[in-house]
């Protein structure tokens, strides 16, 4: 009987290293045009992913931004602290044991989010997962959260601390780092409950999900 096209592409894979799989796919992302934001980028080492390529967790943002473009990874500028914190909160070593991407990799406008198409044409991140699959995924913002459920939950001050399932991926939802920086300016109550998720419902969801 012949193998089915899928299965031989899966034994092809299976041929490459963790690091192979994500270099491969770090040439797809850096010779990318199908947006006009590119223009931004083009050029560049696109910022599709930092930390080990097989962690067994994943981060997941909404965008990138100037500072992202400019060294080449995501998480870069001023939420690089903020991240960095409530990884550690949740018991995760930045970069060891986590790996980190965005929805969108070419530095969006700061004036706005991610548009519909752009979201529609830049799946690195689900390329990213396929390629090398993590145990666990925490998004963060309301973006990757309505994604990610279908629509199903629409702002991320409602369902902050939320799991729920994404092609049979384990995931949970909280705050991106950027906006606690605005509420620590804001509301420094909101802030530490904000933190305490990491610390307690995130930490469990990491537990639970080794």
């Amino acid at each position: 009987m012949k193998e089915s096209f899928e299965s031989v592409l899966s034994i092809i894979e299976e041929t490459y290293s963790p690091q192979e799989r994500v270099n491969r796919l770090q040439k797809q992302a850096n010779s990318c045009i199908k947006c006009p934001i590119s223009a931004n980028s083009v050029g560049r080492t696109y910022p599709l992913t930092r930390g080990t390529p097989d962690a067994p967790f994943l981060v997941i943002g909404e965008k990138s931004g100037p500072y992202e473009v400019e060294k080449g990874y995501p998480f870069a500028g001023g939420s690089e602290r903020e991240i960095r914190e409530n990884l550690k909160l949740a018991g995760l070593n930045p970069w060891k044991n986590v790996r980190a991407t965005n929805m969108t990799l070419c530095q969006v406008p700061k004036e706005r989010g991610p548009s519909a198409v752009e979201l529609k044409n830049c799946t690195f991140w689900q390329d990213l997962i396929e390629t090398n699959p993590p145990r666990g995924i925490i998004t963060l913002g309301s973006i990757p959260l309505q994604i990610m459920t279908n629509g199903e939950h629409e702002s991320i001050i409602k369902a902050n601390g939320i799991e729920y399932l994404w092609r049979g991926f384990r995931c949970i939802a909280t705050y991106n780092p950027a906006y606690l920086i605005r509420m620590k300016h804001n509301s420094e109550q909101d802030y530490r409950e904000a933190k305490l998720v990491w610390e307690t419902q995130i930490a469990k969801f990491v537990q639970k999900t080794l």
